[in-house]
């Protein structure tokens, strides 16, 4: 795409699933792994057209690392703040007594 090597992933949703009826196709840059474009299909394997939901997306002229230093990014923990480390009982679907 654009002179840019890509993955293209095909993605079915289980036939099971009859809330995810929509395939789609996608093409991710292998250099930086940024979603170059994307469309969706219709269980005929057609790109949706006007008439349905047609949606297909193309991300041109991105530009990365555009001379923000890494350190912009660097997290330091504020002065008085506790640091918490989760554990998988932290993401239980039902809330605590006292919640």
């Amino acid at each position: 795409m654009d002179g840019k090597s890509a993955y293209v992933l095909e993605l079915t949703p289980p036939e099971k699933n009859e809330s995810l009826q929509w395939k789609s196709k996608i093409w991710i840059d292998r250099e930086n792994w940024m979603l170059l474009r994307c469309e969706l299909y219709n269980s005929e394997e057609n790109v949706y057209n006007e008439e349905n939901v047609h949606l297909e997306v193309e991300v041109r002229d991105i530009e990365l690392n555009t001379g923000i230093p890494d350190s912009v990014f660097e997290f330091e923990i504020p002065d008085g703040a506790q640091v918490k480390v989760l554990g998988p009982e932290d993401f239980k679907s039902e809330p605590k007594d006292g919640a």
